[in-house]
């Protein structure tokens, strides 16, 4: 899940950029669904008390049983967005 808002649009297309290269878009394709929260409405407000969200984007990785995996704060590049990502799977 990642979580964003209007005020965060800069990190947020840094992260869909590194998001967006091919190695991490096949990473992220095979193995995680995607699902854009927006942190103003009201399922954001819910996810960010649930999950004490206070940074732009914020990606949540859960399992099948929407358990928390990993919190990922912030914009990150592909290599460490992937790295992090392949440890969730682990």
């Amino acid at each position: 899940i990642v979580v964003t808002a209007s005020w965060g649009d800069q990190p947020y297309q840094r992260l869909q950029a590194s998001m967006q290269e091919p190695l991490c878009a096949k990473m992220m394709g095979k193995y995680f669904h995607q699902q854009l929260i927006n942190l103003e409405e009201k399922d954001g407000k819910e996810m960010a008390k649930k999950f004490e969200i206070d940074a732009v984007p914020t990606i949540l990785v859960m399992d099948a049983d929407g358990n928390l995996i990993r919190k990922i704060e912030g914009a990150q590049e592909s290599e460490r967005l992937m790295s992090i990502m392949k440890n969730s799977l682990a």
